[in-house]
């Protein structure tokens, strides 16, 4: 015990000893060498599938696309980073560096807002954050949602909070708020949270300047409105059920709860309970020590509040449709700031340290739960390593959705066709070794292509794929 405490003194002077730049750095590349392993490592699966394929037939395309749900900017870019090297480890580096930028961006956030607490605190707290890592191996948008976040509330601090705030942040403030709406359209909350935060602090003079930007910015955005309804309409068009308020709450709360302490251990209604009486005791402590408040914690309580309330609206309006857990992505820095920033005020670096190795702890468990298998859902690669080396001359390979079969494709290379089912058929209802297909009754051994032998089929299961020989 005596050469564990040692070495924790050592390591804390050494730290101390190195400059905040150094150790933001470092930082960085300890996230670095996380998500660059994993995303080497991990197989693709269904919702990284569709972006590698927008992605791969030219900025047209990408442009065009309308069955992503999202606009193209995203897809433009990445098409054009794909083009020095078209492999999916590439793809996935783009959001890799969006991450790192990301921890490096927060440290430069804590600055502006924390100016009293060393920067590294804050980029130690996010750096092995399961969704922040998510976001870095996944060819989606998510990873540059996140960055973009960083960059719009940094800017807006220097743009319209700063007393000496200069005119060229808010032009680069317009700039990346265009940027944002044609990233993900869920950005456009986060600009409003900003207007909010400026009419709390009744800064008139700029909230006005703010207004008249974005009328600029939505000036530049209303090509969007061409795209939006051929989106949206097909998903309104299924749309089922309904949403009530307390369901929305609720879902919105427990995923802003996991930004800040994630628990893929504990996921039970009793630990998701302990966290939020963590945060409202932080928050009863903050409100003890209220003289500490600033600005800063004011304009970041209220962008968080903000956000909270336009994605619970969103669900309520869409029924869910529109909102998965990723899509909330906006809000990811926004409720890690606002915890940082009420265990902040409560003015004892202890409770800071306690609460940053708590942050870490539920990482790292996470981290090494949802990892473990070294596989997305699907695990397509040992799937196709599994058919080819069982399959046989003439043996058709079916998928039983036409998503599954695109996924597979990326990694099966044997001699037999891929063919998908241009609807999902459950192995559960076949009787005798046939397939049922809208009532009808199908031999495989005569309606795959002409082939004779028996087909091999992949069926989909809810966290993976199974191979049975029929």
């Amino acid at each position: 015990m005596h050469w564990m405490l040692k070495s924790a003194r050592f390591l804390l002077r050494w730290l101390r000893s190195l400059q905040p730049r150094s150790l933001v750095l470092a930082l960085v590349l300890v996230n670095l060498s996380v998500t660059v392993p994993l995303a080497a490592s991990l197989n693709i699966w269904e919702d990284e599938a569709f972006p590698l394929n927008t992605s791969g037939a030219g900025v047209g395309y990408a442009i065009r696309q309308d069955f992503e749900l999202q606009p193209p900017l995203y897809f433009v870019l990445l098409t054009l980073w794909r083009n020095a090297d078209a492999s999916v480890f590439f793809a996935r580096l783009f959001s890799v560096v969006c991450a790192g930028l990301t921890i490096y961006l927060m440290a430069t956030i804590s600055k502006q807002i924390f100016p009293g607490v060393h920067p590294a605190w804050f980029a130690a707290a996010v750096v092995f954050n399961p969704f922040l890592i998510y976001a870095a191996v996944e060819i989606r948008v998510y990873a540059m949602v996140i960055l973009l976040s960083a960059l719009l509330l940094l800017v807006f601090f220097k743009g319209y909070l700063d007393p000496d705030a200069r005119p060229a942040s808010r032009i680069w403030y317009g700039i990346l708020a265009a940027s944002a709406l044609y990233t993900q359209y869920y950005m456009g909350f986060l600009l409003v949270a900003n207007a909010v935060a400026l009419l709390i602090l009744k800064r008139w003079l700029r909230l006005r300047i703010y207004l008249v930007q974005m009328l600029a910015v939505a000036a530049y955005s209303a090509p969007l409105l061409f795209i939006i309804p051929d989106q949206v309409s097909s998903e309104f068009a299924v749309s089922k059920g309904k949403v009530s308020c307390f369901d929305s709450v609720r879902e919105v709360s427990k995923r802003a709860v996991q930004y800040v302490f994630p628990s893929d251990w504990a996921r039970s209604n009793r630990a998701r309970l302990l966290y939020v009486g963590i945060l409202l005791s932080s928050l009863g402590m903050a409100i003890k020590f209220r003289r500490l408040i600033t600005s800063s914690d004011i304009v970041m309580w209220t962008v968080t509040v903000t956000l909270f309330l336009c994605f619970i609206a969103l669900i309520n309006l869409t029924v869910r449709m529109f909102l998965e857990e990723p899509h909330m992505a906006a809000l990811f820095l926004p409720a890690i700031i606002c915890a940082f920033s009420l265990v902040k005020g409560m003015g004892d670096r202890k409770i800071l340290l306690t609460w940053t190795i708590l942050v870490v702890f539920l990482c790292g468990s996470s981290l090494l739960i949802k990892y473990k298998l070294m596989a997305k859902p699907g695990d397509f690669k040992r799937v196709a390593s599994y058919i080819m080396a069982s399959e046989g001359p003439g043996q058709a390979v079916l998928a039983f959705n036409a998503t599954a079969g695109l996924v597979l494709a990326h990694y099966y290379s044997g001699p037999n066709p891929l063919l998908s089912l241009p609807k999902e058929c459950d192995l559960r209802s076949s009787r005798n070794g046939r397939l049922w297909d809208q009532g009808r009754e199908a031999d495989p051994e005569t309606s795959v292509g002409g082939f004779r032998r028996r087909a091999l089929f992949v069926a989909r299961r809810k966290r993976g794929l199974r191979t049975i020989q029929q």
